[in-house]
């Protein structure tokens, strides 16, 4: 029996509620019209949609003999400030609020994440993430009964 690891970064999508979420409110809050406050705009995650996540599960899952034990899921390497600026950009009315625009970047962890692995091996492409933003939003909308945004 082969035994292959795969490590996901910061899995996001409509539904999260546990471990690291700020990423995810800075998307779900504001699309419910609520507003959001984080400590650090320069704070650093590497989301990856839970879409592309569960692709990566499944390509290497079927591969009959993977080439390594283990391997990094990697995402899109995003600052909270650059992600409510992508949420603006579809509700341009999102009350989302920094204490401090710096200092957050050296309390991020790890959001430098090689996936060189997977994309060399398996051929993974993650959609871009301004995408998977909007497909966030419209996810909540739907489930209010609203209509969904376009991409402009």
């Amino acid at each position: 029996m082969i035994i292959t690891g795969v490590r996901p970064a910061n899995v996001t999508g409509p539904d999260k509620l546990r471990g690291s979420i700020d990423h995810v409110n800075c998307i779900t809050r504001p699309a419910r019209g609520e507003a959001v406050s984080f400590p650090h705009r320069d704070a650093m995650r590497c989301p990856i949609h839970v879409d592309d996540i569960a692709e990566v599960f499944a390509r290497v899952a079927m591969s009959d003999k993977p080439q390594h034990p283990i391997y990094n899921s990697g995402g899109h390497t995003i600052s909270l400030g650059e992600l409510a600026g992508m949420v603006r950009e579809f509700l341009p009315d999102a009350e989302i609020a920094f204490e401090k625009d710096t200092g957050g970047r050296e309390l991020s962890g790890n959001y430098l994440i090689d996936n060189s692995r997977l994309v060399q091996e398996f051929g993974v492409q993650y959609a871009p993430f301004r995408q998977r933003v909007l497909q966030i939003i419209n996810d909540i909308r739907k489930d209010q009964g609203r209509s969904p945004l376009q991409a402009t």
